[in-house]
């Protein structure tokens, strides 16, 4: 906020006249030292919103990128769950089966031949 550094320079400069001029000094040192702070802050400050928005868009690149591999990764399964379905058969007749007949039962005699 410029309009603050300058109010609060102006009135720093007010008030070191009032003061001997070795404070005076001082008081001016003060401020462009504090000025020298501000604008690293401010330069500090920069570089991290950019390097959060840059973060941020990196995020976002990503997310797309993986959504997209998502698609592509279920296309390719649906595809080869196609090519892997065993082809459909044709219902070939079953043979019938022959009703069973019983089995000719032959006597046998309890007598003995002589």
């Amino acid at each position: 906020m410029p309009s603050l550094r300058e109010a609060m320079k102006s009135v720093a400069q007010n008030t070191s006249r009032l003061l001997s001029p070795d404070l005076q000094k001082k008081v001016n040192a003060a401020l462009i030292d504090m000025e020298k702070k501000y604008e690293e802050a401010q330069a500090r400050l920069r570089a991290a919103l950019y390097d959060k928005v840059s973060l941020e868009n990196e995020v976002l690149y990503l997310k797309s990128k993986l959504d997209e591999a998502k698609q592509e990764v279920k296309s390719l399964k649906d595809r080869a769950t196609k090519a892997v379905a065993p082809p459909t058969k044709k219902a070939q007749p079953k043979a019938k089966p022959k009703p069973k007949t019983p089995a000719k039962k032959t006597k046998t005699s309890t007598k003995k031949k002589k």
